[in-house]
């Protein structure tokens, strides 16, 4: 079919293309200017930066288009450095849409798109309506066909992930996460470092860490960390109150941190919906930015799931589905690899069976590491551990060897720990690894995703007779626990190895 010609976007598109440099100016202005005072007629320089951000905002709208080809989706760009863009339709897997407060005020929608290759976005589109949205995913599974004129979808509709003109019809919704399960997730995932950390540059920027300090430590017997690690070094007595207050800023800062992560999760993750519609997976979330991710289900490279501390005592799992896109960690694609951020133990292995038929978890049959492997383990651990053995043997002398003595105690129950819950396991259909004992990890995957399989002996394998089993898929590269597999014995790594690619061999791989 020949092309119908080039599409602007959505004339939107230029209040984004505006807005987005004004954006990036926000934060450093908050930071280092108003902290400091804003300097006197500054109005021609706003006018300025006014200007120019019109014009570029112009230039991109009229020299930004997108084309329908006969097997292919073209992008072109640029006024002086031109690009284009030519994007099979075959080899396209994801078409996210994110959308922002005002994104949903102006009812569009920035579109990203990605394929099997590379770690960003093969194109991104901003902004297009419901309609254009629509019409881009049908051409895409139809090979670019045209189609007639698409409904919108209802507000209820929406919510729900789902569109009024068919595709939806016979979904199944496999998650529906409530407040309390994104409250729990959360507390158990513990994503609030950053903004935590952010929040002290902030307090010590505008002076309230000092202020604090003034009013609260100096009048309280001169209360401070600073003070409890010299009389440490020096060896001194400690004030008792010093290391309660040590041990209840402690405390206050890891509750601060969990409670934002818990409130970042409720923004983030508000109204999550997993819904299987005929092979595609649907995912819709967001309070304040709203996406909607599809993930195909023939297109799943690996499985894992993934648990902590917290993540045990509430019984509960993460599940992560990483595909041979989407690698990046932007803001679609980074949340989408994990289609059920919390999960009952149950309803993950139930799950795992659908998404990968044939994967049994609780039919595995797990093969423990080489027994040499605790030892391998252990001298991995010391080295770690000299980090602060040896600083603190230079400064404190013999008073440092009680802590390294509990240290390398330490060392040798954590590598007992690490190598007690690791295992694999390979069936007719596919591998299984799990690893970690404080964040424990479980990956599954296809025999017939396996893109390729290696054996690497360092000399101390050698030495004790092992090997590491190496098993890469299509989308091993963006996954955070690769089958990776040390300490097994060298007959068993060649046994695993030769099944592993046979079974791959004798099926075909599928995008």
């Amino acid at each position: 079919m020949p092309s119908e010609g080039p599409r602007r976007l959505h004339p939107a598109s230029l209040v984004f293309n505006l807005a987005a440099p004004l954006k990036a100016l926000i934060v450093p202005a908050g930071l280092f200017v108003l902290p400091r005072g804003v300097p006197d007629n500054p109005w021609w320089v706003g006018a300025i930066a006014l200007i120019v951000s019109l014009v570029s905002a112009l230039v991109r709208y009229l020299t930004f288009t997108y084309e329908y080809g006969e097997r292919e989706l073209i992008v072109r760009s640029g006024l002086l450095f031109k690009g284009e863009r030519h994007i099979p339709y075959g080899r396209i897997q994801n078409i996210d849409a994110r959308q922002h407060l005002l994104h949903r005020l102006l009812r569009v929608q920035t579109i990203v798109i990605e394929t099997g290759g590379g770690s960003e976005p093969e194109a991104t589109l901003s902004v297009l309506d419901e309609q254009a949205l629509d019409e881009m995913r049908r051409r895409v599974s139809a090979g670019g066909a045209a189609i007639g004129p698409v409904p919108s979808a209802s507000p209820a509709a929406e919510a729900a992930g789902h569109d009024e003109s068919g595709e939806a019809a016979g979904a199944v919704t496999l998650l529906a996460l409530g407040l309390r399960d994104l409250v729990v997730c959360g507390l158990v995932r513990g994503r609030g470092l950053v903004l935590a950390l952010a929040a002290v540059g902030l307090a010590f920027e505008y002076g309230v860490a000092e202020r604090f300090e003034a009013d609260w430590i100096e009048g309280t017997d001169d209360l401070s960390l600073g003070d409890l690690v010299r009389t440490l070094i020096a060896g001194g007595a400690i004030d008792p109150w010093t290391v309660v207050f040590a041990v209840l800023a402690g405390v206050v800062a890891l509750t601060f941190m969990r409670m934002i992560a818990m409130v970042m999760t409720v923004v983030r993750l508000y109204g999550f919906t997993l819904i299987d519609e005929g092979g595609r997976l649907r995912m819709t979330y967001g309070l304040i930015t709203r996406v909607r991710a599809v993930m195909p289900v023939r297109r799943i490279q690996t499985v894992t799931l993934r648990e902590g501390p917290l993540h045990r005592l509430f019984k509960v799992t993460s599940m992560r589905a990483d595909t041979a896109g989407g690698e990046g960690e932007h803001e679609t694609g980074g949340q989408r690899a994990w289609i059920a951020p919390i999960i009952a133990r149950g309803a993950a292995s139930d799950l795992v069976a659908r998404l990968l038929p044939g994967a049994e978890l609780a039919a595995a049959e797990w093969e423990p590491p080489h027994r040499r492997a605790r030892r391998r383990a252990f001298i991995g651990a010391l080295v770690r551990v000299s980090v602060i053995a040896l600083p603190a043997l230079w400064f404190l002398r013999a008073m440092a060897l009680p802590l390294v003595a509990v240290l390398v105690g330490f060392a040798w129950w954590e590598s007992g720990r690490r190598v007690r819950h690791m295992g694999l396991a390979v069936t007719a259909t596919h591998v299984f690894f799990r690893s970690g004992w404080y964040w424990r990890q479980t990956t599954v995957a296809p025999l017939d995703k396996v893109q390729a399989l290696a054996l690497h002996e360092t000399p101390f394998d050698r030495r004790h007779g092992m090997a590491s089993l190496v098993v890469d898929t299509a989308g091993a590269k963006g996954s955070p626990h690769r089958l990776d597999i040390p300490w097994r014995s060298r007959e068993e790594a060649e046994r695993h190895a030769h099944a592993i690619a046979a079974r791959a061999a004798g099926t075909q791989f599928q995008w």
